[in-house]
């Protein structure tokens, strides 16, 4: 395995094919896309990666997914299935251009069904298929749940780690954000969440990752974080008007006509 180190979580470690992944032009974009887009205006060191955060989401998602594994409840998964589920949390956030989640009110793809696109296309397919030896739409329909499941129940089961209230996309990004802005509001305290989760295999709403009852606090904590750090970075006010000009300049310029909602698609921060 090769060790890329992290800030945060000390050594990640990804096998051959993995760095094959993370070397690919969509996983490289992202390293051209501020986690945060204006906010190190406001709090410089706030110059964190999308792909510096899609790796600590892997590491998350990885050690999620063992804790689970190793639980006499787990529902039966296949080894294609877990390795496409942490390919999928790899990849998560290849559709992300700058200012995604600001930009919500525009007529613009979910940046979800841009990461389906990006995985069962060239160059990212070929390497899931033929290094991986992952179904490239297995992983992207655990990204986009517009994408049809293929009747596979383990498929449902995974989305539901990746997507949920206390799922390895917000254990990484409140980490991260807090640790880069150098702010005590978003931190989690990891270890003890993953000692909380178990599966829950029967089929109805409850399918998926469950909670411990001593792991209540956890997800109490995670959601007042997540209020925590609205109100002191995300929504900081300098933020949201540095935001808001990069809001009106793109509205002005997809409503005259200058500028298509395609061109924005692919884009890093420069």
């Amino acid at each position: 395995s090769n060790p890329i180190r992290d800030p945060l979580w000390g050594h990640i470690y990804l096998d051959q094919a993995m760095l094959e992944l993370l070397h690919s032009a969509p996983l490289q974009q992202l390293n051209r896309i501020r986690q945060l887009g204006p906010t190190y205006l406001i709090y410089p060191g706030a110059t964190h990666t999308r792909l510096n955060h899609s790796l600590g989401v892997l590491h998350v998602a990885r050690r999620m997914i063992r804790s689970l594994l190793s639980h006499p409840d787990m529902p039966k998964v296949s080894l294609e299935g877990v390795k496409a589920f942490l390919c999928a949390a790899l990849l998560h956030d290849t559709g992300h251009f700058p200012y995604t989640h600001s930009l919500k009110e525009l007529p613009l793809d979910e940046h979800e069904q841009l990461t389906g696109k990006i995985i069962v296309d060239q160059p990212v397919a070929g390497i899931l298929k033929e290094k991986l030896g992952i179904d490239p739409a297995m992983a992207a329909a655990i990204v986009d749940l517009n994408l049809d499941d293929q009747g596979i129940q383990e498929i449902a089961f995974f989305r539901r780690i990746l997507s949920s209230p206390l799922d390895p996309d917000k254990l990484d990004y409140l980490n991260r954000d807090a640790y880069f802005c150098g702010v005590p509001y978003g931190i989690q305290d990891t270890d003890f969440v993953l000692s909380q989760i178990l599966p829950n295999p029967a089929p109805g709403p409850f399918f998926g990752p469950g909670l411990l009852e001593g792991g209540i606090s956890a997800l109490e904590n995670l959601l007042f974080s997540k209020y925590l750090m609205y109100r002191a970075v995300y929504w900081h006010r300098s933020v949201r008007i540095a935001t808001g000009m990069i809001k009106k300049a793109l509205y002005l310029g997809l409503a005259n006509g200058s500028l298509q909602a395609s061109e924005l698609y692919g884009l890093d921060d420069d």
